[in-house]
Parts: C-alpha cells; structure tokens; sequence
C-alpha cells in the first residue's frame, strides 16, 4: 500500500520539491520567477492542505499518496504559484491530490513562458460594438471593441475575449468565445448541467472570463517554444472540474477571492495591444480608456477562482 501524506513531514516536502527543481535548473536551465519565495508557497500550502478534504470529510493527507502531494507541490513551485494569493487550491480524487490552478494562477502561470507581460479578458454585452475582420495579410483577426457602462447585465452577455500580451506591449494572441461557446465549455460540469451551479448564475461576468482566458492560455502554451517539462506541468493542471470535486472548503476560499477583488483597481491594456477597425478614423473607446489608464466597474473586474 503507498504511503500516504501522515508520513510526510513539511520538511520533507520541501526538500523532495526543491530536489526536482534543482535538476531541472541543471539540465533544462529552467529558472524560478524572481522574488518568488518556494519556501513562503510551500509553506502556504501546507497550511492549507489541513483543511482539504475528501467527498467523505477525510483530510487530504490522510487519504492522499505520499508521492501525489509531492507531485502537487512541485507544479505549484513550477509555474511560480501562490496559494497564499489564491492562485492554485489543492483536489482530491481518490488517492491522488491535484492542483488546481485558479483564475490568476492561470495568468500568472501564462506568464512563466518567455516573452509574457500580460494576460486580459474582457466580456461582451448586449449593445456593445464588437467587429471582426480578417487581416489577409497577416493572418489575424482585427477588431473594434467599444463598451459602454450601461450595458453591463450579467444576463445580456453576448460573449467575451481574451488576449495575451509580449514583453514589447505587441498582441501576441487574440482569443474571443460567443456566449454558446462559453455555455458550452461549462456544460463539460455535472453541476452547471444540472442548473445547480450557483457560481455560474451568481457570477456569470467572472466565469465567462474565466473560460476565456483558460482557452487562450492553453491554447498559446500549447505552441510555445518554452520547455517541454513546464508545458506538461501547465497541461498537468488544466482539468475541468466539476464542482462535486470542489468541497465547501475551497468554496469558501474563492468566495472570499471574489469580495477581495471587488475593490481592486485593475490597469487596461496599453492602446498598442489592440488593433482597431475603424472607418471614421475616430479614436477607438477602449483605447482612449487605456490611455487614460481608467479601470472598470468593479463587477466587471471581481475574479472567480472554480
């Protein structure tokens, strides 16, 4: 029988992650983020993983594998998460215990890829403008975004988009879902499924973002030149979870995620991110907004973390 997490001290922990992550720095040159402190995650996680449980209310280092929670640990040091931030929460599924990232662990683990700034997601309503149009000759979509306040109405979105930001403020990658799309990709939960998903009535803005934003990442990560071993760590923690696996614990913790957001003044993309349609030659909205560095409503901007 494995040994579960009871025979697994912290230190040991630490010391079995660290080990692995030396010898990727040996032989894939692989560097952890700058001011990212492994030691503060790990401790960070420990204490929450005496919360996590099982569907039974069994503690996850009771019923866990001794080599899984190491597994765990060692994708969260990886990709340069925090659970401390809210960035990544632990899951149980049967013996195994598995990362979940969250809505900006999937941001700030996009960014761990070379060239990075910055990841953004934006919903559409209903009255909003939003064009697409192909570039023949450059083989991008180009589009004209112009919101107005007035039509944020979690029950009139008509989809969202994503986009991924270089280093040099270039657009590196446009993502963008209709409200079908995004109905669809929830559909993949028994929760949301059974019209029992209050995550998704509640926060409807916030999870259209948050597909959003998933699919643009993996999508780009997926066809990057970075490591094969921190891509297969990315993919390792892309699941979909059903909320069944999401015990009240966790809940609890991206609720509160939810209110801290609230009130969090969020900078939009710099007017070079974008690339505008527009046949009057009149400045487009969003970039006068992001000139200005104006913030959203804060709605709009709350962040959900299934």
């Amino acid at each position: 029988m494995a040994e579960t997490g009871l025979v697994l001290s912290k230190e040991d922990a630490f010391n079995n992650v660290m080990a692995k992550i030396a010898a990727l720095e040996k032989n894939n040159g692989i560097k952890l983020p700058k001011n990212y402190s492994a030691e503060n995650a790990i401790n960070s996680a420990w204490l929450m993983l005496q919360e996590v449980v099982d569907k039974e209310k069994k503690q996850a280092l009771e019923v866990c594998t001794k080599t899984s929670i190491v597994e765990a640990l060692y994708n969260m040091v990886l990709q340069g998460l925090s659970p401390s931030k809210r960035q990544c929460y632990f899951i149980v599924h049967g013996s195994k215990l598995t990362l979940m990232k969250s809505y900006m662990g999937s941001i700030v683990a996009t960014k761990r890829l070379s060239g990075i700034k910055d990841v953004k997601a934006f919903v559409i309503y209903e009255g909003d403008v939003f064009e697409t149009v192909f570039n023949n000759e450059t083989y991008t979509i180009e589009f004209n975004y112009q919101p107005k306040f007035e039509n944020i109405n979690s029950n009139k979105i008509k989809g969202a988009f994503a986009l991924i930001i270089g280093d040099d403020n270039k657009l590196l990658h446009t993502e963008i879902m209709t409200i079908d799309q995004i109905r669809k990709s929830w559909g993949m939960g028994i929760a949301y499924k059974s019209g029992k998903s209050n995550t998704h009535n509640d926060f409807g803005e916030e999870m259209a973002k948050k597909s959003v934003i998933n699919r643009a990442c993996k999508r780009f990560y997926n066809t990057s030149d970075d490591s094969d071993v921190l891509i297969e760590s990315l993919n390792n923690t892309d699941e979909d979870y059903d909320e069944a696996d999401i015990i009240e614990n966790a809940k609890e913790q991206v609720h509160e995620e939810i209110k801290a957001n609230a009130n969090q003044e969020v900078i939009d993309v710099d007017p070079k991110q974008v690339t505008e349609i527009d046949n009057n030659n009149n400045e487009n909205p969003i970039q006068k907004d992001l000139n200005n560095k104006k913030t959203e409503k804060a709605e709009q901007q709350m962040m959900c973390e299934f």
